[in-house]
């Protein structure tokens, strides 16, 4: 209820597209990039409104209409909410809440850079159990990008470091790094 007062209004999207849906490998870089720019400024709405999602992940960033939609606000708490209650997808989990952390702006953009690899890659991360999955996030996590996509790797570089002294702190960092890359308009 408190979200719904603080964005405004609401939007109930029938049957839309996931927003990363598309096969990358099919695009130019410019149609990449944009999808990247458009999502994350969503992300980044969502934290000016003072809000945390906590459950980043490719389903719920939505297309309708030709524009990007974040979706899902259950898991959703204000950026300054102490809680600690763990409630967030393995799959996508920053290495800090495996540690009992708590949820914030830079476990959104972790899992935002998950959201990205795996599409950048065309391959979904896999782990058999929740011990898999802190081991991968904590541990094991190496970002190879294939060679078209090679110039998103200080972006996810930002977003995926496992400590978070070192990830960017807010999505507005992200946006930085993302505008600080040069698409080739001929490829």
């Amino acid at each position: 209820p408190q979200l719904g007062h603080s964005l405004g209004k609401v939007l109930i999207l029938p049957d839309s597209e996931v927003w990363f849906s598309s096969l990358v490998h099919e695009s130019d870089l410019t149609d990449v990039y944009r999808k990247i720019w458009f999502a994350i400024n969503k992300l980044a709405e969502l934290h000016e409104l003072g809000w945390i999602h906590g459950d980043v992940k490719a389903e719920h960033f939505r297309k309708f209409q030709q524009k990007p939609y974040l979706i899902d606000f259950e898991k959703t708490r204000p950026i300054s909410s102490c809680d600690t209650v763990l409630d967030a997808t393995p799959h996508y989990m920053a290495p800090e809440l495996f540690r009992g952390g708590r949820k914030g702006i830079q476990s959104d953009l972790y899992a935002f850079g998950i959201v990205l690899y795996e599409w950048l890659i065309q391959t979904r991360l896999e782990a058999g159990s929740y011990r898999d999955w802190a081991i991968l996030h904590c541990q094991n996590l190496t970002i190879q990008l294939p060679t078209q996509f090679l110039i998103f790797l200080p972006l996810l570089v930002g977003l995926l470091q496992k400590q978070q002294q070192n990830r960017f702190s807010n999505a507005d960092e992200a946006i930085n790094c993302l505008k600080q890359i040069q698409i080739d308009k001929n490829h």
